[in-house]
């Protein structure tokens, strides 16, 4: 568990489970996905979450399916049809389920699933230790079982007769009468702390003009990319240059897809500079950014990102993420000394465990950061992770520093403990053959697991 930064200050509990807990968790989402989405499905044109779409790759969602974007276009047809709006999302959505309740909305969704509803129940407060209250933040399968959970929901709002949209837990309900939906909203925190125990987020519910809904919030990422094509492409034109925006039709920009990699560096870069522009990070737009940076491996960003990067701090692991992606040897030499001002700051990017963990796991990817005495010293030492010192250690071949630990294996907690055991690899066949081993007495089987693994290492039997 860690405590990640949120966009407008504060910190969300987000949650690591162990690996088996981790299997166990994805087949149990594997499992229902599909008469989730049947029964979401019956509600129309209404719901825009992740769709859900399992594959044999392990893929949980439908990569095509933009849903935040279909969200917002539904959003501006119902505000060109109606007066008002309710905009509201839910408090601490994910950390207020109850799970007897998530059991009571699984079975619901069919009634092949009133066994495997009592087991998923028990599984979550295992994995709670017993905590009846609360899914983890982070993992994929959460996004699922969220969704079970409001499907009721958004069943009540249907019946009202109301028109409404939900992205996960943030609901837009349009009408004509402001007292209706003043109305509305009574009822719907009624209903939610009955049924539900869940609250909404009073500083995030508002009943406003759907201009003013047009007007703030339905700038979604695209939109955005598309109005600073168009500006590129009027600069273009006034400067008769011969990018290939000068030669679209204004009224029809091209798409990411036709951009030369100088135009797409260039697009991302004015990204980059409307998102600095904000008082708070626009997340969407953000992880918009370093998605379509990621996924074109454009290194135009690099410079800037690490030059703001406390600003970044809430979508911190896209960015590492990201960095891993695009960084080679020549990125990593030019922008070794900005990492360096990063790691001497003594900011939240070092303070904060979450910010760090992923910090520290970016530069024990890759040879190129040893270079830098300010790196190696944020990765080695006393009181610094062992789990990431042991990385640093398989990364290099240190075969000393593995010797030096492996007397206390048994002692060390598992995230420690099996990094330092993967190390394991950088020793001799004999000496990595002896201790393995010893390891496959062990009961853990994610234990018994590496040591396989390790094993199988230079012939070893």
């Amino acid at each position: 568990m860690m405590q990640a930064p949120k966009a407008r200050g504060g910190y969300r509990i987000v949650h690591d489970p162990n690996p088996f807990d981790s299997l166990a968790y994805t087949a149990i989402a594997y499992t229902l996905a599909p008469d989730i989405e049947l029964r979401r499905e019956n509600l129309g044109d209404r719901v825009y979450s992740y769709k859900l779409n399992v594959d044999s790759q392990g893929n949980f969602f439908d990569e095509a399916h933009n849903g935040f974007q279909q969200y917002t276009l539904r959003s501006l047809e119902l505000a060109n049809s109606f007066n008002y709006v309710l905009v509201t999302d839910i408090a601490a959505f994910y950390n207020q389920i109850y799970l007897h309740r998530l059991q009571s909305a699984i079975e619901l969704c069919h009634s092949s699933l009133n066994d495997i509803s009592s087991a998923v129940e028990e599984f979550m407060l295992n994995l709670n230790e017993r905590v009846s209250i609360g899914i983890p933040v982070g993992p994929a399968p959460s996004i699922i079982l969220a969704e079970t959970a409001l499907l009721d929901v958004d069943q009540w709002i249907q019946q009202r007769g109301f028109e409404y949209v939900r992205y996960v837990d943030d609901f837009r309900i349009f009408a004509n009468s402001k007292l209706d939906l003043e109305t509305l909203l009574q009822d719907l925190v009624g209903y939610l702390y009955t049924s539900h125990r869940l609250t909404l987020a009073s500083d995030k519910t508002f009943i406003l003009p759907s201009e003013t809904l047009v007007e703030q919030y339905l700038d979604s990422p695209e939109s955005k990319e598309r109005d600073i094509i168009h500006a590129n492409i009027a600069q273009s034109i006034a400067s008769e240059t011969s990018l290939a925006f000068r030669t679209a039709f204004i009224e029809n920009p091209p798409s990411w897809n036709k951009l030369s990699a100088e135009e797409r560096s260039t697009l991302l870069n004015s990204l980059l500079q409307s998102i600095l522009q904000k008082d708070h990070l626009d997340l969407g737009l953000a992880r918009h950014l370093l998605r379509r940076a990621k996924h074109a491996r454009l290194r135009a960003i690099i410079v800037p990102l690490l030059d703001n990067i406390e600003f970044f701090i809430p979508v911190f692991r896209d960015v590492c993420l990201y960095l891993n992606h695009v960084m080679n040897e020549n990125a990593i030499n030019r922008n070794l000394d900005r990492l360096e001002v990063i790691i001497r700051n003594q900011s939240i990017v070092t303070r904060s465990s979450f910010c760090s963990m992923w910090l520290r796991w970016l530069v024990t990817r890759k040879p190129g950061y040893s270079k830098s005495q300010v790196v190696r010293d944020f990765i080695m030492g006393e009181g610094k992770p062992l789990r990431f010192q042991a990385d640093y250690a398989k990364l290099f071949g240190h075969e000393s520093w593995v010797k030096d630990h492996r007397s206390n294996w048994q002692q060390l907690g598992s995230s420690d403990r099996w990094s330092l055991l993967l190390a394991a690899s950088v020793l001799g066949v004999r000496e990595r053959t002896v201790w393995m081993n010893q390891v496959l007495r062990s009961e853990d089987p994610i234990d018994c697991s590496i040591a396989r693994y390790v094993l199988s290492y230079g012939g070893a039997t």
